[in-house]
């Protein structure tokens, strides 16, 4: 999990990505494939250009919290412990 992607959508912001990791699990924003350099290209565009393409991203960024990242790694490190 990059902290990058938790601390953009902590302050709000609108984020692009690619689908690795453990990021699509509990990420906010535009999602593309990994390699996908015209997908990447398109999103960051859309994301950019317009507060249409940044807005619902932020809005749903900003409700983001700390204390729900730490429930949510603490249930799957008990799940994965046993």
């Amino acid at each position: 999990m990059p902290n990058v992607a938790f601390e953009a959508m902590g302050c709000g912001l609108p984020i692009v990505a690619t689908k690795v990791g453990g990021i699509p699990e509990l990420f906010i924003g535009e999602l593309v494939q990994k390699g996908d350099q015209q997908a990447m290209a398109e999103a960051l565009t859309r994301v950019l250009s317009t507060p249409q393409g940044r807005e619902p991203i932020a809005s749903h960024a900003r409700q983001f919290s700390w204390e729900n990242t730490a429930n949510a790694y603490h249930k799957m490190l008990e799940g994965a412990l046993g």
